[in-house]
């Protein structure tokens, strides 16, 4: 694309010349003020906050910079005495009847009300505190079952109505009044129905957008982030896991524009409330017999293997598995002499899951009745739907699963597996992007991950493999399988690496170091 040389606070710049001043300024790590811009919706200057000075060629005069494209000669100051002053303005008419709320508020801590007022803010109140604030009326009032709307916080910003209108396809909010008493409003008798809804609480950039679910629950800084795909369906969008002390608060979006840009369904943002609703965890090994009483409960499991013929034992995986984990079970099984390898559909998970394409790779058709009925004995690993875990229960069965629901009377032994947060690992989604996932917390114990269970049977089925962990296991079979010897896992990068095809340069376009553009907000 054609570039421009522009100057911004008397620092040279060449770039593209699609950028507007906020997405120009950085380039260099220079961060102007903005509300109603997002870099993924139409411009439409409302707020008027991201005031700069721009000289084109006729003198220095205010612009705002969501709406100034670049230009090549272009100057720009963006802290300026006049630009500074003009954003004070704009942030004192914001807060004349704001709440003061931010002891109470759930947005506190990732406000950008609360941001832009200690950078830019006029901290000598003008109010007359005779008239004093002026409150409206409309305080918690649910816009769905998932999105509860605050107008005392509102700032007119825009980003919701567009959110509707111009991502989801959808004319569910507007503007309604005029002058102060403005505000968002849900057609009369209806809610929003879209299936991005908590998308609007993340581009809300104060508290006047918030989630029923995250909702007085728990304060952002208390919260450890860990980068991560969807574990339910095979789009492969990345998230951030926000949890405390092993408990999930909610899913936020990870900006990957290969993939899906910063939008990713509440159905995958809140998977992991079902995956609570279902928190029955296996937490203890059991036997057909009864307890293991102490013993090392995988010994069972050996001793299947050693006692028979290999033709006769299949090795079943679900598609929530990573790719190492299945890898190092296959592994195991074709050291041990036995090659019938099958994944299933996890219920826990859509369509192919997460991973049911990297299996593919793997080597591991898709389970069917036939291939369980030609074995005497099975290992399953994950969480099977009801109709394949009832398909195997007419053989000897030795499971691992996350939870207790469904497992047959029949199994000789339940083992207790890790859960999609608590693995750590690679993953192919539909596009065959290669993605790593970081393990959030630990598993409480006892629980194996599928490393766990390859490496201890080998050490009692007394077999050699060529890894020891999770990172060696990736790169033994990224040498074996993608074709690229010697590499290792910490070299994906948080783009991953896409296995066939070309890479969309959009992808790889980054606005380094800005915060606020590569957020989701």
């Amino acid at each position: 694309m054609p570039t421009v040389k522009i100057t911004i606070d008397d620092r040279e710049l060449e770039c593209d010349d699609s950028l507007n001043v906020i997405e120009a300024a950085a380039l260099i790590g220079e961060q102007i003020p903005h509300y109603c811009w997002h870099p993924d919706m139409a411009v439409v200057g409302n707020c008027r906050m991201c005031q700069v000075e721009v000289d084109s060629g006729r003198g220095f005069a205010p612009a705002i910079g969501c709406a100034t494209k670049v230009a090549d000669g272009m100057k720009v100051y963006t802290k300026s005495e006049k630009a500074l002053n003009m954003r004070k303005e704009v942030l004192e008419f914001l807060f004349l009847n704001h709440p003061l709320d931010c002891p109470i508020c759930d947005k506190a801590g990732e406000c950008l009300l609360q941001d832009y007022y200690q950078e830019h803010g006029r901290y000598q109140s003008r109010l007359d505190d005779e008239i004093g604030k002026i409150a409206k009326s409309a305080k918690a009032v649910r816009l769905s079952d998932l999105i509860v709307f605050d107008d005392e916080r509102c700032v007119l910003c825009d980003r919701c109505v567009r959110f509707c209108r111009d991502v989801e396809g959808k004319e569910e909010l507007y503007i309604g009044g005029r002058g102060s008493p403005s505000k968002v409003m849900t057609f009369p008798g209806k809610e929003l129905t879209g299936e991005y809804q908590l998308c609007l609480t993340d581009i809300c950039p104060v508290g006047a957008l918030t989630s029923e679910e995250f909702r007085f629950q728990q304060r952002v800084w208390f919260l450890d982030k860990t980068p991560s795909v969807c574990g339910l369906g095979d789009s492969g969008d990345n998230i951030l896991i926000e949890h405390r002390d092993g408990k999930v608060y909610r899913i936020m979006p990870r900006r990957h524009d290969g993939i899906s840009g910063v939008w990713v369904k509440d159905v995958s943002r809140l998977a992991y409330k079902e995956w609570e609703a279902d928190r029955h965890r296996l937490s203890s090994p059991t036997h057909s017999n009864g307890s293991t009483n102490g013993a090392d409960p995988l010994v069972h499991v050996a001793d299947a293997l050693k006692l028979l013929p290999q033709k006769n034992t299949l090795l079943v995986v679900d598609n929530r598995l990573t790719l190492e984990e299945a890898w190092a079970l296959k592994s195991l099984f074709n050291r041990a002499g036995c090659t019938a390898v099958a994944q299933a559909e996890s219920r826990l998970a859509t369509g192919r899951g997460p991973n049911g394409y990297g299996l593919d790779l793997l080597g591991f058709p898709m389970l069917d009745k036939g291939t369980i009925t030609s074995a005497e004995r099975v290992l399953a690993v994950g969480d099977f739907n009801e109709a394949d875990l009832k398909a195997m229960a007419g053989r000897d069965l030795y499971l691992f699963s996350a939870h207790c629901a469904g497992i047959p009377a029949s199994a000789k032994v339940a083992l207790p597996l890790a859960e999609h947060m608590e693995r750590q690992g690679t993953m192919v989604n539909s596009q065959k992007r290669l993605q790593r996932i970081h393990r959030a917390f630990e598993a409480p114990l006892p629980n194996y991950t599928g490393i766990d269970i390859a490496c201890n049977l080998a050490r009692l089925l007394d077999v050699e493999l060529e890894f020891s962990d999770q990172e060696s296991c990736f790169t033994d079979l990224a040498g074996a399988v993608l074709e690229r010897p010697g590499m290792r896992w910490k070299e994906l990068g948080k783009l991953g690496l896409l296995l066939e095809g070309d890479e969309n340069p959009k992808a790889l376009s980054e606005l380094s170091g800005h915060k606020r553009l590569t957020w989701s907000g």
